[in-house]
């Protein structure tokens, strides 16, 4: 079981992240039905009182009523499907509430985009000025909910700025690191290689769930979908350079495969317990000879299989043997990994967590789970995470660390790699 809800301010894709759900046949709860149903159980229009009425139900219910609204709703999608999103968290209240009735089987994303990106998207759709409020004064409205608390505690974040097929793309690949399957056969279904867009639903928030289908794949601005996946560890900036957008086809963590080699002998596509540079153009220069510990903490409440599915998004060659109470594994290799950190633009932030904890040819290194379940990388600093830490111990047998650390997360200048000497 898993519940993806989404969080951003208007305008920044929310919606359309719903819409790919259910086009994959990922069950969507959208919490705006619970508004607009209470407008018209009041009798007003919402597309006129939405955010007048919203704010009259968090002043008499408390600030957490909608979400206590929408989980009965969230229960029997739950019923029939093992993953549920849910559209439109706006804050940090709503947040305590889904944690409290799903524990570890929650996941918060955050979706963001400039503000003047999003005004341009809401202004090509004569969306700006809703509900009598301009997008300053619906920003403004949203976060007097407490939506900043709310994207601050996000586990994912996507900035989302570049193409829709780009942004579908992410985002499925974060539904799909929950399942053992591809979901859904109408998956993409309208994507190209025009700007992201943004569905109604998410762009005013006070339109009907027709007025929704109906814009989908509308918007003409441009869209964003940087891998700046992970909300940062209040202790640490994990993003790096992480507002630069990513224009790599990502695929499901779940899906990809490391090029670690197991097999004894020599040469570059045989070399033992080895790393192999996609870049070396020097057989001998490319080999790098690594032992790989992983070892997971199981408490009570977690489900076996789902923590040894957060050790292979990030290894996928690991192998895993089950104990009582901890999962340990073992992988000769780092590529997997590499290639995250390469997509989540924070190789500054993975070399000082290595250097950090160096001792001799050893370096080390925890991850938070949470990430992990939906294939993001998220190093764990500070406070201990409530379900523990991946911890992770490499042994470099050759041919140095420093050298080791360079191929895994390069030197960085400007937020690029650089190319090593």
């Amino acid at each position: 079981m898993t519940v993806i809800a989404t969080v951003g301010l208007p305008g920044s894709g929310k919606g359309e992240a719903a819409n790919l759900a259910e086009s994959l046949d990922v069950p969507v709860v959208t919490m705006g039905d619970v508004i607009r149903k209470a407008c018209r159980d009041r009798g007003l229009d919402p597309a006129e009182h939405h955010g007048e009425v919203a704010q009259a139900l968090r002043e008499e219910n408390g600030p957490g009523a909608i979400a206590e609204a929408s989980l009965p709703q969230i229960r029997e999608a739950l019923e029939d499907s093992d993953l549920v999103l849910v559209d439109g968290v706006r804050s940090g209240v709503e947040v305590d509430q889904f944690e409290a009735a799903f524990g570890d089987s929650f996941t918060l994303l955050s979706i963001e985009a400039p503000f003047d990106l999003r005004k341009e998207r809401l202004s090509d759709r004569g969306r700006d000025n809703l509900d009598g409020e301009s997008l300053e004064e619906r920003d403004e409205r949203e976060r007097g909910f407490g939506m900043d608390d709310a994207m601050e505690r996000a586990d994912v974040r996507i900035t989302n700025t570049e193409t829709l097929a780009a942004f579908q793309q992410r985002i499925r690949g974060i539904l799909e690191a929950t399942t053992d399957e591809p979901l859904g056969s109408n998956a993409g279904a309208g994507a190209d290689d025009g700007p992201a867009s943004e569905s109604a639903d998410d762009a005013t928030d006070a339109e009907s769930a027709n007025d929704a289908s109906e814009a989908a794949h509308g918007g003409d601005a441009p869209d964003d979908t940087s891998v700046d996946d992970v909300a940062p560890d209040s202790d640490a900036d994990v993003d790096g350079a992480a507002d630069t957008a990513a224009t790599d086809d990502d695929s499901s963590a779940a899906d990809s495969t490391a090029d670690g080699a197991s097999s004894e002998g020599t040469s570059q596509a045989d070399a033992p317990r080895s790393d192999q540079s996609a870049a070396a153009t020097d057989p001998g220069d490319s080999v790098y000879k690594v032992d790989v510990e992983i070892t997971a903490p199981v408490y009570p409440t977690e489900v076996t299989d789902r923590v040894a599915d957060a050790i292979r998004t990030n290894f996928p060659t690991a192998e895993i043997d089950h104990h009582e109470g901890e999962l340990l594994a073992t992988a000769h290799s780092m590529e997997h990994f590499s290639e995250l950190l390469h997509e989540r633009e924070i190789l500054d932030t993975a070399r000082d967590q290595f250097y950090a904890n160096q001792r001799g040819d050893t370096i080390a290194f925890d991850l938070k789970k949470q990430p992990a379940f939906v294939g993001v990388v998220n190093f764990a600093v500070g406070k201990p995470d409530e379900l523990g830490e991946i911890h992770v111990r490499v042994s470099v047998d050759e041919p140095s660390v420093d050298e080791y650390v360079d191929h895994v997360a390069p030197r960085t200048k400007d937020g690029r790699p650089v190319e090593q000497e």
